[in-house]
């Protein structure tokens, strides 16, 4: 049995101090890893993209990013509502609309992917920007109508510069109380927009 003497047991303590913290790497940020993620889901797309090559970005674990994420959909889904926190801050419907279509054509692939891992539900995020549209337009319905406008035509690929003038076609249609879709029009002009 080793002794150690008061003086020692301090500078002890401090070395084990410095092995364990070298050892461990540095105290990794949900932020940090997001930022990891992004950069992976950029390079080499979600199917490309692994939880070790998020890791080895990082200079990290693996079970560093498993403390903060169950699992890659966790991660995009994650990403996703980072990708469009600025949207809910946005002061008018107008522009906060805007934003959620151009951060939605930047982020393509991870916009429709984050739709097709949430199955049947929505991904969360989604209810916050429906109660923020909510309070701007003062209109619960109006603002489910529109998001969901707004996101069947991003789905389908529809070219973002056309799309507010659809959208306000739709929205003028509606509110005159027509309830035929104006993709649903036999005009050639309207069939063009497509």
């Amino acid at each position: 049995m080793s002794t150690i003497t008061q003086d020692a047991m301090p500078r002890v303590m401090e070395e084990r101090s410095l092995t364990l913290r070298s050892s461990a790497g540095p105290f990794l940020s949900r932020e940090q890893i997001l930022d990891a993620t992004d950069a992976c889901f950029a390079q080499a797309g979600y199917d490309g993209t692994t939880i070790r090559a998020i890791a080895a970005k990082l200079d990290c674990s693996v079970g560093s990013i498993y403390r903060y994420f169950r699992d890659k959909r966790d991660l995009l889904l994650a990403c996703g509502r980072r990708m469009m926190r600025p949207v809910l801050t946005e002061p008018t419907f107008e522009r906060s609309l805007g934003l959620y279509m151009a951060i939605a054509d930047r982020g393509r692939e991870i916009y429709r992917l984050q739709f097709w891992l949430a199955g049947e539900g929505l991904p969360d995020y989604i209810g916050q920007i429906i109660d923020h549209w909510s309070e701007l337009l003062a209109d619960r319905d109006e603002a489910k109508h529109r998001w969901a406008l707004l996101h069947g035509l991003l789905m389908l690929g529809c070219d973002p510069a056309q799309i507010p003038e659809m959208m306000g076609r739709e929205v003028g249609a509606s509110q005159r109380g027509l309830r035929e879709p104006f993709w649903r029009s036999e005009s050639a002009e309207d069939m063009t927009l497509l």
